[in-house]
C-alpha cells in the first residue's frame, strides 16, 4: 500500500518524539496558515455529477453514501481525515472503486491515514489515541489533501454525536407523549396532557407510522384539543396512515364540530388520499351529514371520483344513506355518472336501499 506507514515515520530514541513532533507541528501550522489560499482553486464546478454543496458538519454515517459506488460511479467521494471532510473526486483513480485508496472514501479514515492500515481491523490498539509519530501521518495527509482536494465541511466530534442523540431522545420522549395523550379518550385527561407536552417544547406535527397528534385527535372527536393543537401551529395538510389529513379523518367518525375546526383553520376540503378519496367521501359513506352540510358550503367539488371511480353520491347510495344523498343530489351532483358500469341508483338496487332508490329516480319527492 501506498500510504506512509507508522513505522516509516518511526526513527531511534528521542530522535523520534522530537522529528515526528517537528512535522506534526509544521503539517499543522501549514496547513492551517494556508487553507484559505488553497481552497481558492479547488471548488468543484456546480453543474459537474462530482459537486455536492458544502456544510457545517457530516455524520460519519452520512460518508458512507458517498464512497465512489453510487450512481453512474461519477459523483462526489467524500472521506473525513482529522475532523476534516473532502470531496476527494478529482482524485477517483485513488479514490474510487478499485483505487489503491478506495478504502479510506466514505468514511472518517483518520486512524487508517495515520496508521497505514487499511481497514479497522488491521487496527491492534483501537481503543489508544494516534502517538506522536502517527499524528504526524495523518497532518501530512491533510496537508496534502488540503492542497489538491475541495473543503466541504468538517466531521462531527463525538460531543456533537452524543449531545445530537440526547437532543433526538427527548425530541422522541416529548413527541410519544404528545401522541399518547392526543389519542385519550376523555377529553379532559386529552386536553391536560396535550398541552403539558407542548409546554415542555414537543413539536406539534412530530408524528409516527399513525400520523401526528392532529390525526390521533380528529379521529376522536376532541374540538377543544384540535383548536390547541392548532393554536400551536399544527399543520392541517399532514398525511396519516393512508394519505389521509386530519379532515379526513373527522369526517369518516363523524365529529361535526372537529370538522368545522379543522375548516375553519384552512384545510382543504377537497383533498385526496392515496386512494383518491375526499373527506366528502368518506362523510357520504358513512351518512355523517352534518358533515356533508359542512363541506357543501365550502364548494367542493360534487363528482370527484377516487382511484375506481367511486363518488359521493355513489358511496351514500350505496350504504344507503338518504340524508347524504338527499344533500348530494339538492347540491347538483351528477346522478348519471357510474363507476363500474352502474349509477349511484343501480349500486342502490344492488344492496336493496329502497328509499335512495326512490330518491334518485325522483328527487323531488
Amino acid at each position: 500500500m501506498a500510504a506512509p506507514r507508522a513505522d516509516a515515520l518511526e526513527l531511534a530514541g528521542g530522535a523520534t518524539v522530537l522529528t515526528a513532533g517537528v512535522a506534526w507541528f509544521y503539517a499543522s501550522k501549514v496547513s492551517g496558515d494556508k487553507q484559505d489560499s488553497l481552497q481558492g482553486d479547488l471548488s468543484v464546478d456546480t453543474s459537474s455529477p462530482s459537486y455536492i454543496a458544502s456544510r457545517s458538519t457530516w455524520r460519519e454515517e452520512e460518508l458512507a453514501q458517498f464512497d465512489g459506488n453510487a450512481g453512474n460511479g461519477d459523483g462526489p467521494i467524500l472521506l473525513a481525515a482529522d475532523g476534516v471532510v473532502f470531496n476527494v473526486a478529482a482524485g477517483r483513480r485513488f479514490y474510487g472503486p478499485g483505487g489503491a485508496y478506495a478504502a479510506f472514501s466514505g468514511r472518517d479514515a483518520s486512524r487508517l491515514l495515520g496508521k497505514g492500515i487499511e481497514s479497522p481491523e488491521e487496527d491492534t490498539a483501537p481503543e489508544l489515541p494516534l502517538n506522536l509519530a502517527e499524528k504526524a501521518a495523518l497532518q501530512a495527509w491533510v496537508f496534502s489533501f488540503k492542497r489538491k482536494y475541495a473543503v466541504v465541511g468538517r466531521l462531527e466530534t463525538p460531543a456533537e454525536v452524543e449531545a445530537a442523540r440526547a437532543r433526538q431522545e427527548a425530541e422522541l420522549e416529548r413527541g410519544s407523549l404528545l401522541l399518547r395523550a392526543a389519542a385519550e379518550s376523555d377529553v379532559d385527561v386529552a386536553l391536560a396532557g396535550v398541552q403539558s407536552a407542548l409546554s415542555k417544547g414537543a413539536d406539534v406535527d412530530f408524528a409516527d407510522a399513525g400520523g401526528a397528534a392532529l390525526h390521533r385527535v380528529a379521529a376522536v372527536g376532541h374540538a377543544a384539543v384540535i383548536n390547541v393543537l392548532l393554536s400551536g401551529g399544527a399543520s392541517t395538510e399532514l398525511r396519516g396512515s393512508k394519505g389521509r389529513t386530519a379532515l379526513h379523518l373527522a369526517c369518516e367518525a363523524g365529529h361535526a364540530a372537529s370538522v368545522d375546526a379543522l375548516l375553519a383553520a384552512g384545510a382543504a376540503a377537497d383533498s385526496e388520499a392515496n386512494d383518491g378519496w375526499t373527506p366528502l367521501h368518506l362523510a357520504a359513506q358513512k351518512g355523517h351529514a352534518d358533515c356533508v352540510r359542512s363541506l357543501l358550503v365550502r364548494d367542493v367539488p360534487l363528482d370527484c371520483a377516487s382511484a375506481v371511480g367511486v363518488t359521493p353520491l355513489i358511496a351514500a347510495a350505496t350504504y344507503g344513506h338518504v340524508e347524504a344523498v338527499r344533500l348530494l343530489v339538492e347540491a347538483g351532483a351528477d346522478r348519471a355518472i357510474t363507476c363500474r358500469a352502474k349509477t349511484a341508483a343501480e349500486w342502490a338496487e344492488d344492496r336493496g336501499q329502497e328509499e335512495v332508490i326512490t330518491l334518485l329516480r325522483d328527487p323531488d319527492q
